[in-house]
Parts: C-alpha cells; structure tokens; sequence
C-alpha cells in the first residue's frame, strides 16, 4: 500500500509538470500528501492553490478544515466546512461538518447539521449508491440514549423512520423500537413495507413485547399486506388463522410448518395435513405458532383431527401430542394422545407476568412402538377463557 501511494504522489507530481494549470492534478497531488500524514506548509500551500482554482472543491475544502483544525484554529476550520457544505450538497461535507461540531462540543450546532444531513441521505429508493444512514444513528447513540431526540432529527419519511426501525432491531433497542411504533403505523402502509414490518413483528415477539407486536401484526392484517385474522387476547382471539382458511404465515404469530423432508404437509379449504412416511424422524415438531395471552386466566385449548388414514398398528397412544411452553417451561403435563373423528381440548393455567406461550404439535415415538404412516388432519384450533 505504502508503494502504492508513493507510486500515485510520483504521478500526480509528473502530470501537475505537464499541465500545471489542471486544478484536478494540484488538487489530488496536496490530498495524497495530506492523507499520508505530511502536516507542511507545503501541503497547505498546494491546497491553497487548489482551491483557488476551483473554489467549488469541497473534497478541498474539507482537507483544508481538517488540517486548520489540528493546528489549533477551530474558527477557521468551520469556514472551511461551512464553505464546503455551501458549495456541496452531497453528503459528505454535510457529514464532516456534522462531526466536527460534535469533537469541539458545539451540540447547538451539532444536532441541525445532524438533522440536514438525515435529509440528505433519506432512503427514497433502492439505489444502491444511497448512503446508508447507519453511520448517522451510530454517531447520534454514541451522543445520547434519547432515541426521541434522535427520532426528532429525521425528515416525516416512511423510509428513512424504517431505516431507522430496522438499525434499533439490528442493534437490539427494543425500547427506542416501541417508542417509534406509533410513528411506524400511523401512516398507511405499501406492499413494499412488508419484509421490514414482519421483521419489526418477529422482533417484539422475540423480545416478549407482546402487546407491541400484536400491534403490528394488525396493522399488516388492516392493510391488507397478509392475509390472516386480527388478534385480540382480550376476547380470546389468541390462535392467528385457527381454522386455517388463509395461507399459513411462517411469520411473527403465524403457524411454522416442519423441516424434515420425511413429512409432506399440505393445506386445504379449512385443515392442514401431515403425510408421515413410517420411517420418520422419532421425535419431530409438525406445526408450531406464538400464542399471546393474558396472565394469570385460565384457558381451554380445543383442536380437531381426523387421524382415520394414520396407521398406529393397533396403539392407543399415537405420540402425537399439543404441547405449550411459557418462559419458565412446558406449561403442563402434555395434553391427551390423538383420537380420531373427535373435539380434543385440554385445560391450563397461564403464569403470571406470561404474555405468550408456544403452541406446539409434537409426534415423540412410545417406547416400543412403531413409527405412524399415513396421513394426520388438523383442523380449528382455538383457545377460549374458563372461569
């Protein structure tokens, strides 16, 4: 690298001998000498020289702030950026002034050059070329835990309030991300909003915000984003989809289908099936979903099968079992082996302080017996409340 750079200063030093009037060779030449540490009067002069050339080089203009800076004049190094910025709308001048305010503790100014530059970089389309605003919000927590304060600075924009949804999900600030959700679903929602509106839901769930993603999960339903049922634990409506009318939502609150290539699940008008091939796995999870509740209710879960094209070989027990786990664990003994053609429930308790459990189908092999072929029918599964 040090080659390199000692190989491009040769050539800019024999291109400024063949035209030195080209302010784009003087202007490279005295950038090269700067970023390689050289702190002479020489090197200023150089910059000097450019930027009279071509007083509209804000990469110059910069180099010239930076370097007034680590002399000891702050005053002069913010005419530098404040020149820059006036000649140059992109980012960069705006970022560099940006820090600059923030290293000699001018926080008056600090936060509007935040504010202009999340205006600059807001997220209006896939381009890739967009500067990505992670930076920014990195430099504003290092500044202060006040995620309003932040949330302030940027632009009324679904994308950029996304992108910022998406970097407090990434860096795990469940907390900035609840304080952000209003704003998140006050404005309706396009088709494209999808993938980071599932992603926020998963996130909450995952963080037993459960009252905040049964929030988005209502809003993606209202908008018509995915096709499902609304939640709402106060009535009991805790099972999302529960007679399986709509296309399973492998998402958030929606039912998770297995992964062993050994079972084929299908769907239908109103069940979803399970084709188990005999020779299976002998403990597997068939189907699985987030169920929220409401602490310390009791509850009865009610399911239906039609287990008439499973071959048990003459076993009562099937090992074919609804499980639900809280924080703390398996709620409960496991409810009661699968029969055929019948209503099956099992009652329990939720803890307190538990917002959600886990609902599981589970098939573990009884000890001696044979692995089931054929295929298991699973229709309305649905929680109500007991007194």
């Amino acid at each position: 690298m040090a080659v390199a750079d000692a190989a491009v200063a040769t050539c800019l030093a024999c291109a400024m001998r063949i035209e030195p009037a080209n302010e784009s060779y003087v202007a490279r030449h005295a950038m090269a000498r700067d970023q390689a540490g050289d702190t002479s009067e020489d090197v200023d002069a150089e910059l000097h020289r450019a930027v009279a050339m071509n007083p509209r080089d804000s990469a110059v203009l910069r180099s010239l702030g930076v370097r007034a800076e680590l002399s000891g004049d702050p005053a002069q190094a913010e005419q530098y950026l404040q020149r820059a910025v006036a000649v140059d709308h992109s980012f960069q001048p705006q970022w560099a002034l940006a820090n600059f305010y923030l290293r000699v503790g001018r926080m008056d100014r600090f936060w509007p050059a935040i504010h202009y530059t999340l205006g600059i970089i807001e997220p209006k389309s896939s381009d890739p070329r967009v500067v990505a605003p992670e930076p920014v919000f990195d430099l504003c927590w290092n500044v202060t835990s006040d995620s309003e304060k932040i949330l302030a600075q940027a632009p009324q924009s679904k994308g950029l309030l996304l992108a910022y949804v998406r970097y407090l999900m990434r860096t795990g600030r469940g907390d900035a991300a609840v304080e952000a959700l209003p704003r998140v679903l006050a404005s309706p929602s396009a088709p494209s909003d999808l993938p980071i509106l599932t992603d926020l839901c998963d996130f909450l769930v995952r963080e037993n915000r459960t009252a905040q993603a049964i929030l988005v999960w209502n809003h993606l339903v209202g908008h018509g984003l995915i096709r499902s049922t609304r939640l709402d634990p106060e009535r009991a409506q805790s099972v999302e989809n529960p007679a399986f009318t709509f296309p399973l939502v492998d998402r958030a609150f929606g039912w998770k289908l297995p992964r062993d290539e050994k079972i084929i699940v299908t769907t239908g008008d109103h069940f979803v099936a399970f084709e188990m091939s005999g020779t299976g796995p002998e403990h597997v999870e068939l189907l699985s979903k987030v169920v929220p509740v409401l602490p310390e209710r009791n509850y009865r879960l009610r399911w239906q099968v039609d287990a008439s094209r499973l071959e048990t070989h003459g076993r009562k027990d099937t090992g074919l079992r609804m499980h639900l786990w809280g924080s703390g664990g398996e709620l409960s003994p496991a409810c009661s082996p699968f029969l055929s053609g019948a209503v099956h429930s099992c009652s329990f308790a939720v803890p307190a302080g538990l917002s959600q459990l886990r609902l599981a189908l589970r098939y573990d092999r009884p000890l001696g017996a044979v692995t089931p072929e054929g295929v298991l029918r699973l229709e309305n599964v649905s929680l109500e409340f007991l007194p």
